[in-house]
């Protein structure tokens, strides 16, 4: 069954335009993602709009009749289906689609559709952040409503204008509502919905792991209730690793097709980091817990312990891992 995962999105800010950057592949689980500074799919070769239309999948949302209002503090808008059930109040959550449409080089250009995206957004309500901001044309809205708002983009981007807008120019978003909710209700949903497709990947990812084992003869593994499974190759020396404790930790990461995707051998230095304290991903963490100093062992990680549905640079998501780990240093 199809699901629907949403992401609060500011639609005010820049990071609608800038993309970013690939994360990195090393096994660490809070320092993988940088801030971007490229260009986002939605740039100005975007197709071109005319006489104030913009469409979706060949849908058009402003007829020729339709008249731009205008608010007290100057937000410009268009209200083309305006339902009378109840409105947008702050902190609900409206789920909607948008098409974002702004002037380059004297012409319009679709910045970004998300009509022809898979996931539709959801924007918190929150008090204007300037005068004729978009935040106070959400509290006219209601569920199954459709809107146009034209915002100045000198307003709109203070924090960092793209280059490929044209100064003095406005920037208009034309919006359908699909849903209205309070942030409770809308948080308590996702976390079901975030669960159901754990747990049924958690299965798929079992039997993955399960298939290659069995493909490649590998009978002396073992198997953690969080669904690791590692084998250990080399016995080591000494305690057992303490949370908190200085390791350094060599390793080689690849896919269960045998791509490799990073390597500390390859750059000549173990990974250093302090170990159990969430620094690394979940399933890498718990593998080398079960090392003594000389140890070594073969981890092979289901994508909940790892990096989910997101993946990471030339991981994809929801990917089961290997790791060739050695345990070098422990301080």
């Amino acid at each position: 069954m199809k699901k629907i995962f949403f992401m609060v999105l500011c639609l005010f800010c820049t990071s609608v335009l800038v993309a970013q950057t690939k994360p990195k592949t090393t096994p660490k689980a809070k320092t993988t993602v940088k801030k971007g500074t490229t260009a986002s799919k939605g740039s100005s070769k975007g197709k071109s709009s005319s006489k104030g239309k913009s469409s979706s999948k060949g849908k058009k949302y402003v007829s020729t009749k339709d008249v731009w209002k205008k608010t007290p503090t100057g937000l410009k808008y268009i209200h083309h289906i305006a339902n009378t059930t109840p409105k947008a109040q702050l902190n609900d959550i409206l789920v909607l689609h948008y098409v974002m449409t702004a002037q380059s080089n004297g012409k319009d250009s679709i910045i970004r559709n998300t009509f022809t995206e898979p996931v539709p957004f959801a924007v918190k309500v929150m008090p204007p952040s300037f005068k004729g901001s978009l935040e106070e044309g959400f509290t006219m809205l209601a569920k199954n409503d459709s809107i146009s708002f034209s915002v100045k983009a000198d307003s709109l981007f203070k924090q960092g204008f793209p280059p490929f807008v044209d100064r003095g120019s406005s920037v208009r978003f034309d919006m359908r509502i699909l849903d209205l909710t309070t942030e409770q209700a809308f948080t308590e949903a996702r976390h079901k919905e975030m669960e159901q497709k754990i747990g049924e990947q958690k299965s798929k990812d079992e039997e993955t792991i399960k298939q290659y084992l069995q493909t490649n003869n590998i009978t002396n593994f073992q198997k953690t209730e969080s669904g690791l499974h590692y084998v250990i190759t080399q016995a080591g020396e000494g305690e057992a690793l303490q949370t908190g404790k200085k390791v350094g930790v060599h390793y080689l990461g690849k896919l269960l097709n045998g791509n490799k995707f990073d390597s500390s051998y390859d750059r000549g230095q173990p990974l250093e980091f302090n170990y159990n304290q969430g620094q690394m991903i979940k399933g890498f963490d718990e593998g080398v817990g079960f090392l003594k100093k000389g140890g070594k062992a073969v981890l092979y990680i289901p994508s909940h312990l790892a990096y989910g549905e997101k993946g990471a640079g030339t991981i994809p998501p929801f990917s089961v891992l290997i790791f060739e780990i050695e345990l070098v240093t422990v301080e």
